[in-house]
């Protein structure tokens, strides 16, 4: 049987809730039919024409006090929700115990409503559960910041080897214009963090690093066409450029490119 579908009478309990806020307990009496052993269930609450929920409360024979479990689907039969509960070892107010001892000697996270729970049923072992708490957060602590640790390891290794990639493009780059050769313009990555960069083609870099007064057209044109430069042992440029239907070349590039040859050669002699 589903639980929608249990007509066994509904009983008014006072039972352990969690505050809306989940980080404290109050009391509260409930509306809730017998399933089945020390488990019962609210009225279902319908979320939408599919779906539905039934918030599970267990209630040892011992005690007048019920606890909340949790929702589960109106639509689990009855042997499925205790055999959840079995599976959470609480389905007696022994094995509830047994359970809790469990935690604690795992040092294990107890949660509030357990502890509440233990005041009627086992006080003596609310101490221990408080530190068990306290030793589970000290744990988990420990466990965020060696993951933070690890994390940021990463991170640096990952930016200093791309940085080191960068530093490789633009020295390649300075070595072609110094002795001539063939300049790819490659994308550069510039990166801040992981998940931040910049990226700018080579050629629009050296001329920003250098001051040259590059135009916003030529830049562009410099980002979508431009293939690569050649640069002669005397100092010459030629480009390689994507042509399109009637697209012309940049002649302002010549300019620029020329500029920047001469400017990177006259820093070398005087480094020489």
């Amino acid at each position: 049987m589903k639980l929608k579908e249990l007509d066994t009478m509904l009983e008014k309990q006072r039972t352990i809730c969690y505050k809306k806020d989940g980080n404290s307990i109050t009391y509260h009496n409930k509306n809730m039919r017998l399933v089945e052993g020390c488990v019962y269930c609210s009225e279902p609450v319908v979320e939408s024409q599919w779906n539905s929920y039934c918030m599970i409360y267990v209630r040892y024979p011992e005690q007048k006090i019920a606890m909340e479990f949790g929702t589960l689907n109106a639509d689990y039969s009855t042997e499925e929700v205790i055999g959840i509960v079995k599976k959470n070892g609480i389905e007696t107010q022994d094995t509830f115990i047994n359970f809790i001892k469990r935690k604690i000697e795992m040092q294990d996270h107890v949660q509030l409503i357990w502890i509440e729970y233990l005041k009627y049923i086992c006080p003596t072992l609310i101490d221990d559960c408080w530190e068990s708490r306290k030793a589970c957060m000290k744990k988990r602590e420990q466990i965020r910041q060696e993951r933070n640790a690890k994390r940021e390891a990463e991170d640096k290794a990952f930016l200093e080897e791309r940085q080191a990639e960068t530093e490789k493009l633009i020295a390649a780059a300075y070595e072609t214009i110094r002795n001539g050769g063939t300049l790819e313009n490659s994308d550069i990555i510039f990166y801040k963090s992981r998940y931040e960069s910049r990226t700018y083609k080579i050629v629009n870099y050296l001329f920003r690093q250098h001051d040259i007064n590059c135009p916003i057209k030529t830049q562009g044109w410099i980002n979508d066409k431009l293939i690569h430069v050649t640069v002669t042992p005397e100092g010459l440029v030629n480009v390689r450029f994507w042509k399109s239907k009637n697209g012309k070349c940049s002649e302002k590039v010549f300019d620029c490119l020329s500029e920047l040859v001469r400017i990177v050669r006259a820093e070398n002699s005087q480094e020489d």
